[in-house]
């Protein structure tokens, strides 16, 4: 009997001492036996290490030590010292089913896929279910990259965005690396160029990764460069649509209309004052996929008063409005939660 191949389980941990052993374990039952499991610590200043360190008993488990570097730095040095045939990324909050690996190898080297992935779901601490986000699929789906370009911005979430939930094969990453300007989007930027070099990938309607939620993470927090990053980021998507002439699609030209007005609006957010907002604003219009918001007619009345004052350049009031909106965000999660 041929022995299956052999996966590299590359596992970023930065301070995650209170959900590491978790993640690890649930590698280590999987059904799936043939695994190297790399955890590398990315300079935490918790125990992290040691909570590491307690399992490599698991012969299979390589442990790495670095300075501080961010999460993508993380994944590239967990991918330079890989030995697999293929290749998995689990964040260190998250874990996985006990068939996880069994499933995706098996359909990866029965149908050859470059990539295969499933679903995932998002959870709480105790385990509960937070959200399913693609409760109706149902069936194996198969994209080329011609696939996803030609349908991009309503496979973003559950396709493109995540490096984690799929197995690739090494071959295919070759010398593909994560962005370690990106601090957000890297994965989605690291999946596009691997979905230039793929003849297909195949989504399993299986629930196999469990996301953690968790108190204490945020989506309003300031975020210093922020605006660069998403310029960097949008580039990166900007240019896969160009490369497969996605554009000549109005569903495409709308949806990067759609994206750039939602970003207008996000980057306030992240942005630590006016200053560094209104150079952002002016930056980001002199973009090549600005003009892409002027075909869009936004439905609803709120976002029609934003898209106007984008249009005409009016940078204070979207700043405003935007801390106006987080500030009741806040108070109607407070009232929320004290119910």
């Amino acid at each position: 009997m041929t022995e299956m191949p052999l996966i590299s389980v590359i596992i970023p941990a930065y301070n995650a001492e209170k959900y590491l052993s978790k993640c690890i374990k649930s590698i280590q039952n999987n059904s799936y036996k043939n695994l190297e499991i790399i955890i590398v610590n990315d300079g935490s200043k918790d125990n992290t290490y040691e909570v590491a360190e307690s399992f490599l008993d698991d012969k299979r488990i390589v442990l790495i030590n670095q300075e501080n570097g961010g999460v993508s730095i993380a994944r590239n040095t967990g991918i330079d010292n890989a030995k697999g045939e293929y290749i998995a990324f689990i964040d260190s909050d998250d874990y996985v089913s006990e068939d996880y690996f069994e499933k995706l190898i098996t359909v990866a080297t029965e149908d050859d896929t470059d990539i295969t992935a499933c679903r995932h779901i998002c959870v709480n601490e105790k385990e509960k279910l937070v959200l399913d986000p693609f409760a109706n699929i149902k069936t194996d789906i198969t994209y080329t990259a011609q696939d996803i370009a030609n349908n991009y911005f309503s496979l973003v979430t559950g396709v493109i965005n995540s490096c984690c939930t799929k197995l690739y094969k090494r071959k295919l990453i070759g010398d593909t690396r994560f962005s370690a300007s990106l601090k957000w989007g890297e994965d989605a930027s690291f999946n596009l160029e691997c979905f230039k070099k793929m003849k297909k990938m195949k989504v399993l309607p299986d629930k196999n990764y469990f996301y953690l939620l968790y108190d204490g993470q945020t989506i309003t927090k300031k975020i210093k460069g922020y605006g660069v990053m998403l310029i960097e980021y949008v580039g990166n998507i900007n240019g896969f649509l160009n490369y497969y002439n996605a554009y000549e699609n109005v569903k495409i030209r709308k949806g990067m209309g759609g994206r750039c007005l939602s970003d207008f609006f996000t980057v306030a957010t992240h942005s630590f004052n006016l200053k560094e907002y209104k150079e952002t604003f002016f930056i980001f219009k002199k973009t090549d996929w600005y003009k892409f918001i002027s075909e869009i007619k936004p439905n609803n009345k709120f976002w029609r008063v934003i898209h106007k004052l984008i249009l005409n350049n009016k940078y204070a009031f979207v700043y405003f409005i935007n801390r106006i909106f987080n500030i009741l965000v806040k108070i109607k999660r407070i009232i929320k939660k004290c119910q």
